[in-house]
This record gives C-alpha cells, structure tokens and sequence, in this order.
C-alpha cells in the first residue's frame, strides 16, 4: 500500500472517530435536554392543576356536604382545569374523572404525605410519562395525574438521529474525498520538495568529492613530481632510481585507493570496514607524504582503522598545522591511548572560528589560503573521515600559542 493512501486512510479514521464522537455526544445530549424538558413541563402542569383544583373545592365545599353532592362537585372543579391528559381518583370511589386508557394508578403509586412522583414508561406500544402527587381535601385524599404520551417526541429524536447519520455519511464522503485530494496534492509537492533536496544534498556532495579529490591529489602529485624530475635530471644509481620508481608506484596505487574509499565514503555515503593497523607504519608513512618538520610519539601500537582514510586525515592534520606555523617550526604526531594528536605551535584559531572550521569550503584566513591554494576543504575531510570512524574531532586552539587536534577512537 502506498504511503499517501496509508496517511489518507489514517487521517478518515480520525476524521470518523472525532465526528462521531462528538456527534454521539451532541445527540445524547440534546435527546436528554428534550426529554428534561418534557418532563419539566408535565410536571408544571400537574401542579398547576392539583393547586387550582384544590383552590376551587375548598370554596366551594363544606365538610359536611352530602357524599353525592360533594363527589359532583369535586369532579365539576376538576373538569374546570383539567384535559385530555388529566386524571382525578379518589380515596373511596376510586376513578373520578380520565380520558386516559390506562390507569396511571397501577403503574405509579402516590401519597398524600410524598412529593410529586414522575415515570417514564412504556404501555400499549407508546411511551408514557405519568406525573402524579396526592392532596387532603374535606377530610378524604385524592390523586391527581397528568399522563402524556410522548411518543411523538422520541419520534422526533429518532428523526434527529436518522438526519444526523444522513450529515454524517455525507460529510465523511466529503471529508474522505477532500483529505485524499489535499493528501495527494499535497504528497506529489512534497514529492518534488524531496527530490529537489535530494539532489541538492547529491550536488553539494559531488562537490564535496570533486573538491576533496582534488585537495587529495596535491600531496601525492608533489611527491610524484619530485620523484620524477629526479629520475629524470639526475644520474642515479639503480638501487636510487628503483626507490623513487617504487615510492611513485606505492603513491599512485595509494591515490587510487583512497579515491574509490571517498567516492564510497562522501558520494554514496557507505560504510568502512576498520582493520587493525600499525601505528607507527603510519606514523612512518605519513612522514614520508609530507614536505614538513614532523616529530612523532607513538606510544600505541595498533589501532582499529581504516588505513588510507586514516593516512589522508593525518596528512591534512600535518599540513593544515605546518600552514599555520612558521617554516623552522616543528610539528608534533602523537598517539596514545585511543588517540591521535596533531599539535603545532602556529597562529592558532579564534575561539569563535573553532565551530565553523569543519565546514566544507570555510576558511579561517581568506589571504594566507589564497597564497597556499587552499580552498577550505582539509578539515572538512577530516571530519567526515573521523565520523566515519565514529570517533569525536577534538579541536583546542589559542591564538598565537598554536592549535591542538584529537581524533578520539571508540575503544574497541
């Protein structure tokens, strides 16, 4: 399944669960403000029914008005106010007075001496609400119902209900057509804004290899050139001739190696494999690629590394600290523990600049790389090279005391 449809789907899902939430609510809700309202005015009215009846018989009965006279009577003062829904039972004679097909009192028992009661039931296939209290009057008790069928107000709300599944069905088709539309609009843009970066990030590092292979060619090539305008000037021996022959040859297989290494490492972003390497073979190697003062301490013997990458950087090391310091000054190599130490007693860097200087094409000082031909890449190498050790790039540095660099091994 593709992803946009995935998020499509998710984003319905959603939609659907906090529609009908809310709706489910808003629907409970205004189903129990309608009925509370039914019910609110049922009881209304049978209050105002028992108050205004029992105003009315008490003017005009006496206590001790015959039994047919008075029972005349309270059914004439009950009929003044009553309705349809209206229903008078006495205490003695039972039904007084009902338009009503069901007797209220069977299914909600009142007492004089208790408040209003209220029920919502079901009978004869209807809903029903029945409110009903009890009174004193002229020395007998008397029940007076209001019973209401509500029927059509639940028909109301299942209307409700049915018009609101209806909206929802129709906004989630809605909704699910709108979010899918945005969704792959808004995916195929999101396409092209990763493509385009995607390319950019591609651009920026063919740049980054292009100008990292040239910078890396300059050390060899020197040293290529030296050796064969010495072939070529000079009557050597064949012992002499062979070295030079042999150091040309080990500096272009190296070259050609380390190339394929920062295509893999930079451009297509692989991993490398570490070995375990001698340190002082490299210390030794490095030396011999550098046209610098160089002083090496080596108190380790092996190092889990990538052995050309590793080479590369302490050259740029090397050479970056041999830029930065006066012609008789003396570099230091160093490696101890799961370290390797590059420290030089030049110029040093501002404290501010330390942050910037692995930056690919950043420079420190525009002028002095300008006449050395720098372009700002070196340090920018050498921290990809460390990070692909997974090693931590340490740089210590006071202006005019001289810069000290640590590549921090993981310990294996």
């Amino acid at each position: 399944m593709k992803l946009w449809l995935k998020i499509s789907i998710a984003n319905v899902a959603v939609l659907l669960a906090v529609i009908a939430t809310c709706g489910t609510l808003l629907l409970v809700e205004t189903q129990n403000s309608i009925l509370e309202m039914t019910t609110e005015q049922a009881q209304f009215e049978q209050r105002k029914l028992t108050a205004s009846f029992y105003e009315m018989a008490r003017y005009f009965l006496e206590e001790d008005s015959e039994s047919i006279v008075k029972y005349s009577a309270v059914e004439y003062c009950f009929k003044q106010f009553a309705d349809e829904s209206s229903v008078l039972i006495g205490e003695r004679i039972g039904e007084i007075y009902s338009n009503v097909s069901i007797m209220p009192e069977k299914l909600l028992t009142v007492d004089v001496n208790q408040p209003q009661k209220t029920l919502l039931t079901n009978a004869d296939n209807h809903r029903i609400l029945i409110v009903g209290s009890g009174l004193r009057l002229l020395g007998e008790d008397y029940y007076v119902y209001v019973v209401k069928d509500v029927s059509d107000v639940y028909n109301l709300i299942d209307n409700m209900i049915l018009r609101f599944i209806v909206v929802f069905g129709i906004g989630v088709i809605l909704g699910t057509a709108l979010i899918i539309f945005l969704i792959r609009k808004g995916w195929g843009t999101l396409q092209i804004e990763t493509h385009i970066n995607e390319l950019e990030l591609t651009n920026k590092r063919q740049q980054l290899f292009i100008g990292g292979i040239t910078h890396e060619f300059k050390t060899p090539m020197t040293s290529m050139i030296l050796h064969s305008d010495t072939l070529m000037s000079a009557d050597l021996n064949s012992d002499c001739a062979k070295n030079s022959l042999e150091h040309i040859h080990e500096q272009c297989r190296w070259l050609e190696r380390l190339t394929q290494k920062l295509l893999k490492l930079i451009t297509l972003e692989e991993s490398i494999v570490l070995t375990t390497e001698s340190i002082s073979d490299l210390f030794d190697d490095v030396a011999l690629s550098v046209a610098v003062r160089l002083k090496t301490d080596c108190r380790v013997s092996t190092m889990k590394i990538d052995y050309d990458l590793m080479k590369s950087l302490l050259i740029n090391l090397v050479e970056n600290a041999a830029k930065a310091s006066s012609p008789d000054e003396v570099i230091v190599l160093r490696a101890y523990g799961n370290t390797l130490e590059v420290e030089d007693k030049g110029s040093g860097i501002e404290k501010e600049e330390i942050a910037k200087i692995t930056d690919p094409f950043y420079m420190v000082d525009r002028a002095r790389n300008k006449k050395t031909g720098g372009v700002g890449l070196g340090l920018a190498l050498v921290k990809r090279i460390a990070d692909a050790h997974n090693a931590e790039l340490i740089i210590e540095s006071e202006v005019n005391k001289g810069t000290k660099i640590m590549v921090k091994l993981t310990k294996s």
